[in-house]
């Protein structure tokens, strides 16, 4: 069985392009002070001094960009590692909270927690994780796994409230379940996990794979990490080279 799971980070972007507004502010004002300070003392130094100051200030955010890549990669590999163990010795995981995209479009049995999330723009249930089933995919096989996988809910409910940078955590597999959190409203009744882009390429590599920036329907600029991996039926690792993929 073929797994893809990612991690979409909002690029450093708590809600819309805040982050990336804020450094272009904070940049702006650094530039505004270091131009005051260097005109004050000649036009040859302002030149010379503002661009080596950028330069500092460019390469500071480049070193919390390169953290935060490593950190979200992180909690990736640790979700492949909880999914893998699950699969080979499931867990009842009674305190995670599941909830299927058919009833969440229900206004009658959606979360009562379904409010706008601070700091995001956007509403979620940060109580229950979301899975659906794809168009056509056998529903016996779908739940099969489902049963297996529900504890994946708890290490990702752990790993979001974590990191804060962190927009979705989910995973897809090759039977057509998709499992994601938080969980909200926006995913249709048709999605297929298996004809999205992101499971269709991160299934074709080995390892992290990162995605172009992309907007979702929030308005929040993000990034998606992804790694696959498989198994056999019976949850053992399967033979090297015949890893999966997936995406939201």
């Amino acid at each position: 069985m073929a797994i893809v799971l990612a991690v979409s980070l909002a690029l450093v972007v708590l809600s819309s392009d805040r982050f990336l507004r804020k450094t272009g502010e904070e940049l702006l004002e650094d530039q505004k002070r270091g131009a005051k300070e260097i005109v004050e003392q000649s036009v040859a130094a302002l030149e010379s001094q503002g661009e080596a100051h950028l330069e500092v200030v460019l390469r500071d955010r480049a070193t919390q960009l390169d953290k935060v890549f490593t950190e979200i990669a992180s909690i990736v590999n640790l979700l492949a590692a909880s999914a893998e163990r699950l699969q080979g010795s499931p867990e009842e995981a009674r305190d995670v909270s599941l909830i299927s995209t058919e009833d969440f479009r229900d206004p009658a049995k959606r979360p009562a927690d379904f409010v706008a999330e601070k700091g995001k723009n956007r509403k979620v249930s940060l109580g229950s994780v979301l899975w659906h089933r794809a168009p056509k995919a056998a529903p016996s096989a779908v739940d099969g796994q489902l049963a297996s996988l529900r504890g994946v809910g708890a290490t990702m409910r752990a790993l979001y409230s974590e990191n804060p940078l962190s927009a979705w955590i989910y995973l897809g597999t090759e039977e057509g379940l998709f499992i994601g959190y938080p969980s909200d409203d926006s995913l249709e009744a048709s999605y297929d996990n298996r004809t999205r882009e992101w499971y269709r390429d991160t299934r074709k590599k080995r390892g992290i794979t990162w995605s172009l920036p992309y907007l979702d329907p929030s308005g929040a600029l993000l990034i998606t990490c992804s790694r696959p991996f498989a198994t056999t039926r019976k949850g053992q690792p399967e033979a090297e080279g015949r890893t999966p993929s997936a995406k939201r």
